[in-house]
């Protein structure tokens, strides 16, 4: 249970994703992450074996410098399009498909989920108040120790 006044922070996707990681034994982000290289190491050798092949067929009849900047500008065109469209799988992969319910999170992990300031500032001011009674406690010792019996 929350109080609707705290405030909390938002926590990196690789903390989030940790217990899906833990229940599932990979790592989603870093599947997806695997998959969009794959992909785009494929296009770009793809891009390449067209231009060779291009160049093979009509050597005499293009430039192959010519030939080079097209093979740039698709490279480009492909590049921005893979971005978009991996992200949009990034989100389907990682936010639908394998993600864990924040209910299935093992209540002792729960407080790695959210941070609250309300609650840290709460923590610190009672150690900061249980570090200065030990304080006291060991001057109030240390007198006593010193002051001759009586």
């Amino acid at each position: 249970m929350t109080d609707k006044g705290e405030d909390s922070t938002t926590i990196s996707i690789e903390v989030a994703q940790e217990p899906a990681t833990r229940i599932l034994g990979f790592a989603p982000l870093q599947l997806s992450d695997d998959i969009y290289n794959v992909v785009n190491d494929n296009l770009g050798r793809m891009i390449d074996d067209f231009g060779e092949k291009l160049l093979e067929r009509y050597q005499t009849k293009l430039n192959p410098s010519r030939v080079e900047k097209l093979l740039n500008v698709c490279k480009y065109k492909l590049q921005h399009q893979q971005d978009y469209l991996f992200d949009e799988f990034d989100k389907y992969l990682v936010g639908d498909l394998l993600s864990v319910d924040p209910n299935v999170v093992l209540d002792e992990d729960r407080c790695q989920l959210t941070y609250s300031e309300k609650k840290a500032h709460l923590v610190e001011a009672r150690i900061d108040t249980y570090t200065k009674r030990l304080v006291t406690l060991m001057i109030s010792v240390s007198w006593s120790l010193n002051e001759p019996n009586r």
